[in-house]
């Protein structure tokens, strides 16, 4: 007797794709690359053989999303979710160079799940969880708005609520119903991480602990700049740094993207925030020592 497990198609970034396959794998699912989508035919003939159309942001034009739902095929996220996140994108007319981000899941059933909120630095380009200097009251409050978010918008999947914070006052920001950077935290720092929570979603299976594995986590990304051997400084910062947690991407020939981010995990933050940018210094070749 043949076991059956679902197929999930991918449409997007390689990134992406990278991380989910290997939570997709380990919980059983088939998760295969769409082929190009201006081969129409041959796309939808794939998309029709799939129990779920998994898209990254950008990789499909809303106008496309809508037709193939049209045809029965499932989409997520979903155009409902998507027209909400851009509704609410439009009124945000500036970005903050620090916001808290809040990741929250909702599966098809109504099952929710919420991180712990994280302080997302753009100018650091980096993500300090949990996010330092807020009351218990003001974090209670933000995964509360990110969860009525998460319904309100009919997500089924994992969704990043940006938010901006006031004198303990919050307002929601930037809505952003894929996995994103905000949460590459919980790949290392949560029990459950927000690629294989994304698949429990869509799969409408039960949702998993969102519990953080230590007290802190510091996670950013890293660029190749001038380091020609990325494989080589692994010999240096993991002797250094053995509690280090590296994802590299494979990016090859755009060294203006990401190639990969480390995450450090301890009790301190001071620590951890020089580990982290001793290592994405050294990664793309500003130091040798």
């Amino acid at each position: 007797m043949s076991s059956h497990f679902p197929v999930i198609g991918y449409v997007g970034s390689d990134p992406i794709f990278r991380m989910m396959i290997g939570r997709a794998l380990d919980l059983g699912v088939d998760f295969q690359p769409s082929p190009p989508n201006d081969d129409l035919k041959n796309f939808r003939q794939f998309a029709r053989q799939c129990n779920v159309l998994l898209h990254s942001k950008g990789a499909l034009p809303i106008s496309t999303i809508r037709t193939l739902e049209a045809e029965g095929i499932i989409l997520r996220p979903s155009s409902v979710a998507l027209d909400f996140a851009n509704e609410r994108n439009k009124s945000v007319s500036n970005k903050s160079d620090s916001v808290l981000s809040v990741l929250v899941a909702r599966s098809m059933h109504n099952q929710f799940a919420v991180w712990t909120p994280t302080e997302l630095s753009r100018a650091q380009n980096l993500s300090v969880t949990p996010a330092p200097g807020l009351s218990t009251t003001v974090l209670l409050e933000a995964e509360k708005l990110a969860l009525a978010v998460a319904a309100e918008s009919e997500l089924v999947g994992v969704m990043s609520v940006e938010m901006g914070v006031d004198h303990e006052k919050i307002v929601i920001g930037e809505l952003n119903v894929h996995p994103t950077f905000a949460g590459n935290w919980t790949l290392d720092g949560s029990f459950t991480d927000q690629n294989e929570q994304h698949l429990r979603a869509i799969l409408d299976l039960p949702l998993g602990d969102t519990t953080m594995t230590c007290p802190l986590t510091v996670c950013a990304p890293f660029y190749s700049g001038s380091q020609l051997n990325m494989y080589r400084p692994y010999l240096h910062l993991m002797a250094r740094s053995p509690r280090l947690k590296f994802h590299h991407y494979r990016v090859d020939g755009d060294t203006a993207a990401p190639q990969g981010h480390v995450t450090a995990l301890g009790d301190h933050l001071i620590d951890l925030l020089e580990c982290v940018n001793h290592a994405i210094d050294y990664m793309r070749g500003a130091i040798n020592e």
